[in-house]
C-alpha cells in the first residue's frame, strides 16, 4: 500500500519569504532580546529555551552559548519540555504546538484543535502528555503528540501549568488559587483546596507526593500527599512569583517580577532573598543539579548559576535597558542613549556595542552630534551633557530647567534646541555650553525638533505641531493640541516636505497617525493607513523611501513618499522608539529592552501586489506528523497566479512536483501518495516542501515513516 500525505497548508504571512523583505537582525543584546518564556535542560550541556515572536534558543554546552533555531512560527511560545534528548514539544499563543524527534533542530506544527493559548505542557513519557492554556482549555495526548484530545473540566478559567506525577495523574493550577487533580487520565478533574485565592503560576512535584505551587502576591504552597491538601509557606516578600523549581527535599528556587530569586534550604519553611543583577521579570527557572541553575525572562534576560543561586551570572551581551536615541556621525560610528544614564558606542557598525560613562543614573532621551567629535545629551529634570571626545567623557550643562527634555537637534556647530515637557524649548548658539529658554506659548509636551533650512524648525508635540522662520527666537503654533493624539517624529527630506508620526486611542484601541506636509508645515494631510499601533520614529532615505516604528515591533516601509505603508517583520514585539539609516540601505532600530536592529538591505522596492497577496494566504502545519498514511495538500489564492509545490529530500533534491501550473484564485489541493517522480517509493525521513506562487515562497519540513 501506497504511503499517503496530507499536508495542510495556511500559508501564514509571518512565515514567508518576500523578495519585498527587509531583513532585521539583533546587535543588542545578543544573543537576542524577545521575552524569554521557558527554559529546559536534558542534562548538563543540552538546553532548550523559547520566547515570543516564535524564539527558540539551544546550548550544547551548559549555556556558554546559544544558537536561535527556526520555528516556522511569530506566535508567543511559552513552553517547553523534553522527554529525551531528541523529542520535545513546545506550546504557545494561537493553539500552537510544535515537536521536534531531532534534538530541537527543526521543528514541526502539530495539530492541537484549539486557538485558544497554550501555556503549559507536560510529558510523562514518549508518548502521554498533557497542555493546558487560556479559557479553561486542557489536551491530552497519548500517541507523542500526534493527535491531541480536549478534555473538560466545566468552567473557563485561566489555567498556568500542569504537572504529571504519573501516567494518569496530574495537577493543575491557575487564576484564583484553583488546583485540579486527575487520577484517571483527565477523564474527571477534582478541584482541591489549595488555601489561597492567589493567582498561581506554576507547580512542581519532586516526587508523586512532594510538591509546590506560587504565585501572586509572594505565595508559595506546599503538599506532601500528591496534592491532596496544600498548606502555606512563608515565602517573606510579595513579588509575583512566574515558576519555582524542586531540586531536593530541602533546597528549591522560586523566581518572579523584579529580578525576584528566592531560595529555600529547609523544605519551604523559610526563603531566602537572592541577588538576581536584573530588575527583569523572570519567567521560569530550572536546576540540572542542585548547584547549577539557569533562569530566564524579559528581553531575553539569561542567568546562570552554579553555586546554588548565591551569584547569578548573566549569559547574555549588552543592555536591556530602554533605549531611546540613537545617532550616526560616520557609517561606522554611532552613540545610543537611554534609561538609567545608560550611553553606548559603536565604531563597527554595531557589531559591538560599547557602554560610555555618563556620571548619571537619570533617564537620557535625547543625542545629537555635530561632528565625530561633539556632540549633546538630554534628559530627566532638564538634565544636559556634552562631550568633545566622540562620548568617552560627559560633562554636565546648565539648562536653567528641572523640565525633561526628550530631544535635542542642532543645525551647525553652534545652534542647536532642545524640547521637552511643559512646552519647554531651549536653544544654545556656542554648540551647548549656554542654553537660553524661548517660549512656545504652550505648556503641552514637545517630543521632537528638526532644522529644515532657512532659519526654519519644526517642534511635534503631543497634538501640536510648532514653527519658527527666525532660527527658533519666536514661534507659531500650526495645529492645535489635542490631548489624546501624540505626534511622536518629525522627518523632512527638503525645506518643503515632511512626514510626522504618532498614534492616538479611539474606542479603547490604539490607532496609528501619519501626517504629510508638502509646504513647510504650513498645512498637514492626514495619510490614511488603518493600521493599529503607536509610531515612535520615522526616517527617509530620500524623499519616497521612509521606515516608521512603533510599538509592538511594528516595522512600517514606504516607496511613494508616505501615501502608503506596507509592514516589514521586525522578528521581535518589542516597543521600537527610534531609527535612523546611514546610508540608503543600512539602518539601525532601537527600543524597549536595550533592542537595537540592524538592516543592510532597508532600500528594497514594494510591491504592493504581492505584498496584498502575502498577507492574504495562510499556512498550517500537515496532520499528523510524524504520519504514515493519507493526507491532502490544501492551499488557498488570493489571486491568480503561477503556482508550484515540490517536495525535496534533505539534500535539496526534488523528490516530486505535485503542483506546477497556473492557478486561478480560491481554494485548491493535491496530494502526495509518498513516492518520487521516477515512481519509486521513498524511504522514511525528513523531507520539505515548498511552495511558490508569485513573487514568494515558504518551504517546511514533513516526516515519512512506515
Amino acid at each position: 500500500m501506497k504511503a499517503q500525505f496530507i499536508i495542510v497548508l495556511f500559508l501564514l504571512k509571518s512565515c514567508l519569504i518576500s523578495f519585498g523583505q527587509t531583513e532585521w537582525n539583533w546587535q543588542n543584546p545578543l544573543v537576542q532580546g524577545n521575552n524569554l518564556n521557558s527554559v529546559m535542560y536534558f542534562n548538563s550541556n543540552l538546553g532548550w529555551e523559547v520566547g515570543d515572536e516564535g524564539t527558540i534558543l539551544k546550548t550544547v554546552n551548559g549555556g556558554d552559548t546559544w544558537t536561535i533555531k527556526a520555528s516556522g512560527t511569530t506566535a508567543p511560545l511559552v513552553c517547553v519540555f523534553f522527554i529525551n534528548e531528541n523529542v520535545g514539544t513546545i506550546v504557545g499563543g494561537e493553539g500552537t504546538i510544535l515537536k521536534t524527534i531531532d534534538g530541537g533542530e527543526t521543528w514541526i506544527e502539530q495539530t492541537s484543535g484549539t486557538t485558544k493559548k497554550l501555556k503549559s505542557v507536560y510529558f510523562f513519557n514518549e508518548n502521554v502528555g498533557s497542555a493546558v492554556g487560556s479559557d479553561g482549555i486542557v489536551l491530552r495526548t497519548t500517541n507523542g503528540g500526534d493527535t491531541w484530545t480536549i478534555q473538560t473540566i466545566g468552567n473557563e478559567l485561566e489555567y498556568e501549568t500542569i504537572f504529571l506525577t504519573g501516567e494518569n495523574t496530574g495537577i493543575i493550577v491557575g487564576i484564583g488559587g484553583i488546583i485540579y487533580k486527575t487520577t484517571d487520565g483527565g477523564n474527571t478533574w477534582i478541584l482541591k483546596t489549595s488555601g489561597t485565592e492567589a493567582w498561581l503560576s506554576d507547580v512542581f512535584f519532586l516526587n508523586e507526593n512532594i510538591g509546590m505551587a506560587a504565585g501572586a502576591g509572594g505565595t508559595i504552597i506546599k503538599t506532601i500527599d500528591g496534592g491532596e491538601t496544600w498548606f502555606s509557606q512563608n515565602s517573606g516578600v510579595i513579588n509575583w512569583f512566574a515558576s519555582i523549581y524542586i531540586v531536593d527535599e530541602n533546597n528549591a528556587t522560586a523566581v518572579g517580577n523584579s529580578g525576584a530569586i528566592l531560595k529555600t534550604t529547609d523544605g519551604g519553611a523559610t526563603w531566602t532573598e537572592q541577588n538576581s543583577g536584573t530588575t527583569n521579570l523572570l519567567w521560569d527557572v530550572f536546576f540540572t543539579d542542585i548547584n547549577t541553575g539557569t533562569a530566564v525572562g524579559y528581553f531575553g534576560t539569561i542567568l546562570k548559576t552554579v553555586n546554588g543561586g548565591e551569584t547569578w551570572t548573566s549569559q547574555i551581551v549588552g543592555t536591556t535597558m530602554e533605549l531611546q536615541d540613537i545617532v550616526f556621525t560616520d557609517a561606522n560610528t554611532a552613540i545610543v542613549v537611554g534609561l538609567a544614564g545608560t550611553i553606548l558606542k559603536t565604531v563597527n557598525g554595531g557589531e559591538t556595542w560599547m557602554p560610555q560613562t555618563s556620571g548619571i543614573d537619570k533617564w537620557l532621551g535625547g543625542v545629537f552630534f555635530t561632528d565625530k567629535d561633539n556632540g549633546i545629551a538630554v534628559g530627566a529634570h532638564g538634565i544636559i551633557l556634552k562631550t568633545t571626545d566622540g562620548g568617552t567623557t560627559w560633562t554636565p550643562q546648565t539648562s536653567g530647567t528641572n523640565n525633561w527634555l526628550y530631544k535635542v537637534f542642532f543645525s551647525d556647530a553652534n545652534t542647536g534646541i532642545a524640547v521637552g515637557e511643559h512646552g519647554v524649548i531651549l536653544k544654545t548658539t556656542d554648540g551647548g555650553t549656554t542654553w537660553s529658554q524661548k517660549t512656545s506659548g504652550t505648556d503641552i509636551y514637545l517630543h521632537k525638533t528638526i532644522y529644515i533650512g532657512e532659519n526654519k524648525w519644526i517642534i511635534v508635540g503631543a497634538g501640536i505641531i510648532l514653527k519658527t522662520e527666525d532660527n527658533g527666537e519666536t514661534w507659531t503654533q500650526l495645529t492645535n493640541g489635542v490631548f489624546l493624539v501624540a505626534y511622536q517624529d518629525v522627518f523632512f527630506t527638503d525645506i518643503n516636505t515632511g512626514i510626522v508620526v504618532g498614534g492616538f486611542w479611539k474606542d479603547g484601541k490604539i490607532h496609528c497617525i501619519i501626517l504629510k506636509t508638502t509646504d513647510g508645515g504650513e498645512n498637514w494631510i492626514l495619510q490614511e493607513n488603518g493600521i493599529s499601533t503607536w509610531l515612535h520614529g520615522v526616517f527617509f532615505t530620500d524623499k519616497n523611501n521612509g521606515i516608521a516604528c512603533g510599538t509592538g515591533g511594528k516595522i512600517l516601509r514606504t516607496s511613494d513618499g508616505g501615501a502608503t505603508w506596507v509592514s516589514d517583520v521586525s522578528g521581535t514585539s518589542n516597543g521600537l522608539l527610534k531609527i535612523y539609516f546611514s546610508d540608503a540601505n543600512t539602518g539601525t532600530i532601537i527600543g524597549i529592552g536595550g533592542t537595537i536592529l540592524k538592516t543592510t538591505n532597508g532600500n528594497v522596492s514594494v510591491k504592493q501586489k504581492n505584498r496584498h497577496l502575502i498577507e492574504n494566504i495562510l499556512l498550517s502545519s500537515n496532520y499528523p506528523n510524524p504520519f504514515s498514511k493519507s493526507t491532502v495538500i490544501k492551499f488557498e489564492l488570493p489571486t491568480g497566479n503561477h503556482t508550484k509545490l515540490i517536495i525535496y529530500n534533505q539534500s535539496g533534491q526534488e523528490v516530486v512536483t505535485l503542483v506546477d501550473k497556473i492557478l486561478p484564485a480560491g481554494k485548491h489541493e493535491t496530494q502526495w501518495d509518498g513516492y518520487g517522480q521516477s515512481g519509486n517509493r521513498m524511504p522514511e525521513g525528513i523531507y520539505l516542501y515548498k511552495i511558490e506562487s508569485g513573487n514568494f515562497y515558504r518551504t517546511n519540513k514533513i516526516l515519512l515513516i512506515k
